[in-house]
C-alpha cells in the first residue's frame, strides 16, 4: 500500500513539475534541486494525508487546516493571484462540511494537497528562498504523519493535543516564511526550515509522548 502512494505522489510531483517547468524556469541547471524536492513532497504528502484524515476526523477539520499552510505558502511566495482562488475552493469546501456535517475522503484531501503544491511552486516564479518557504509550508502535515507513525495513539489522543501538533507544524510554517523566505538565496530559507522544523517536532513529539500511550502500529507494508 506505501508503494502504491509512494507511486501516486511521485507522478503528482512530475505534473506539479511539468506544469510549473516554464514558470519557476525548472529548466535551470540551478534549480535541479528544487524538481528533487518537488517531488519527495508529493510522496511525504501521499504519505501522510491518510493520516492527517485519522488525526483530525470532523467535518470540516482536514481540509479547514490546509488554509494554514495556503497561508505559509501566501506569505513567501512573489506571485500570489492564484492562491486567492485556491484558497477560496479549500474555504468552500470546509464550510460545506461543516453544514452538512460529513468530511470529505482521501480524494478529495489528494487533490486540495495538489494545487496548493502547484500553487507553491507557480508562485515561487524561480526563487530559491519561495520554493524552500513554499515546499516547507507542508511541514504541519508531514509532522502529524510522521508522528502518527511513531506514536500511533495519536490517533486516539484528546483533540487538543491532535489539534496543537499540526499548529506547532503550521506556527514553525508561518515564521520561516515570514522570516528566512523572505531573504535572498537558498540559505537562510534553509536554515530557518531546519531549525523551526527540528523545534516544532521535538515540542510535538514531548507533547505526544507525555499525552499517549505506545501501542503497536497498525500500518502496513
Amino acid at each position: 500500500m506505501h508503494i502504491v502512494r509512494w507511486a501516486i505522489g511521485a507522478a503528482v510531483g512530475v505534473v506539479v513539475v511539468a506544469e510549473c517547468w516554464s514558470s519557476s524556469f525548472l529548466e535551470q541547471h540551478s534549480h535541479r534541486w528544487a524538481i528533487a524536492a518537488i517531488i519527495a513532497v508529493a510522496i511525504l504528502l501521499a504519505e501522510c494525508l491518510p493520516d492527517l484524515e485519522s488525526v483530525l476526523p470532523w467535518p470540516g477539520a482536514a481540509t479547514g487546516a490546509m488554509l494554514l499552510p495556503l497561508a505559509a505558502i501566501y506569505g513567501c511566495v512573489p506571485e500570489t493571484d492564484h492562491l486567492y482562488t485556491i484558497g477560496a475552493v479549500i474555504g468552500v469546501v470546509a464550510l460545506l462540511e461543516i453544514v452538512t456535517r460529513r468530511a470529505r475522503g482521501i480524494i478529495w484531501h489528494a487533490v486540495a494537497a495538489t494545487l496548493l503544491l502547484w500553487g507553491a511552486v507557480y508562485g515561487a516564479t524561480g526563487r530559491e528562498r519561495a520554493f524552500v518557504g513554499g515546499l516547507f509550508a507542508f511541514w504541519p502535515i508531514v509532522l502529524v504523519g510522521g508522528l502518527a507513525w511513531v506514536r500511533p495513539g495519536l490517533v486516539r489522543a484528546a483533540s487538543a493535543t491532535r489539534i496543537a501538533v499540526f499548529v506547532l507544524g503550521a506556527t514553525a510554517t508561518l515564521i520561516v516564511s515570514r522570516t528566512g523566505a523572505l531573504q535572498a538565496g537558498r540559505r537562510p530559507a534553509s536554515r530557518d526550515a531546519v531549525v523551526a522544523g527540528l523545534v516544532s517536532f521535538v515540542a510535538a513529539l514531548a507533547l505526544v509522548l507525555a499525552t499517549t500511550r505506545a501501542k503497536p502500529s497498525r500500518r502496513t507494508s
